[in-house]
């Protein structure tokens, strides 16, 4: 069974909940989007989250956007607090030539621009793994496979232009903190829905989310399914009541209009 939402990119305003929907601790004085502004979500619970909690989704989230997606929001035209003006205008690549290899910064029209998506084992809870052997899939060192979209013109492009002969550039990823914004994408839309009530509480999957402990690779994981594309939606986030497994799980899809991931992540067990 699962609950349909409207588009994540159209405006749209949850009631606040009596407390902070990840410590339950006090009021919560931050609006949370359900997925980050920066990527073009305007989906937001009212006053969901404490200042605790706001700073450190806000840190996880900020974590990606400010690395593997930061020149690539402008790029696509996603919605930016301050228009971008904080986005890097060139990015450095290395290009070989007659022998000898130089370091060049392109402007981001010229740049080989390339967005990856880590695809992951399914989570580790689901797989019946322990939570330190799930979780070692999700270092920084990932060397897993990706998925990638690539945007702007292609290396063969750009060595035409500059008369090269090789090309190389690097960029960072985060893995682990890529798992960490897609828990919180889901279970902040559980929170919306009022669908975190079913389950016996609290959530295993908060302290990993925030990062008060090393497991998130117990509770997020590729999904099983194929990928798919949808030319009308650019993110979709679904709460999925499995009676089977009994288990609330989260599925989350960014970019889907390019047919990226799916992602699965474990909120709970449902009650009895």
């Amino acid at each position: 069974m699962s609950t349909s939402i409207p588009p994540i990119t159209e405006h749209f305003q949850y009631p606040p909940p009596e407390t902070c929907i990840f410590c339950n601790k006090g009021p919560g004085v931050s609006k949370e989007h359900i997925v980050a502004y920066g990527l073009g979500g305007n989906h937001w619970i009212a006053k969901a989250s404490c200042s605790d909690c706001a700073a450190r989704t806000g840190a996880i989230e900020g974590d990606v956007l400010k690395g593997e997606f930061e020149a690539v929001r402008p790029l696509l035209g996603i919605q930016s607090r301050t228009k971008h003006r904080d986005a890097p205008t060139h990015l450095p690549v290395w290009i070989e030539k007659n022998g000898r290899r130089f370091k060049k910064k392109l402007p981001l029209k010229d740049y080989p621009m390339r967005l990856h998506f880590p695809v992951f084992e399914r989570a580790g809870y689901l797989l019946d793994r322990p939570k330190l052997e799930a979780n070692s899939i999700y270092t920084d060192s990932f060397n897993g496979r990706f998925c990638s979209i690539s945007i702007g013109p292609s290396a063969e492009d750009v060595l035409r232009k500059y008369k090269g002969n090789a090309i190389q550039w690097k960029k960072r990823y985060r893995p682990s903190a890529f798992a960490k914004m897609i828990a919180k994408f889901a279970y902040t839309q559980a929170a919306a829905q009022g669908l975190l009530t079913t389950i016996q509480s609290p959530s295993p999957l908060v302290p990993s989310m925030l990062g008060l402990d090393k497991f998130i690779g117990h509770w997020v994981g590729s999904s099983k399914e194929p990928f798919l594309t949808i030319p009308d939606e650019l993110h979709v986030v679904k709460v999925i009541t499995d009676l089977e497994q009994r288990l609330l799980i989260g599925e989350v899809q960014l970019f889907c209009n390019y047919g990226m991931p799916r992602y699965e992540v474990v909120l709970g067990e449902l009650k009895s």
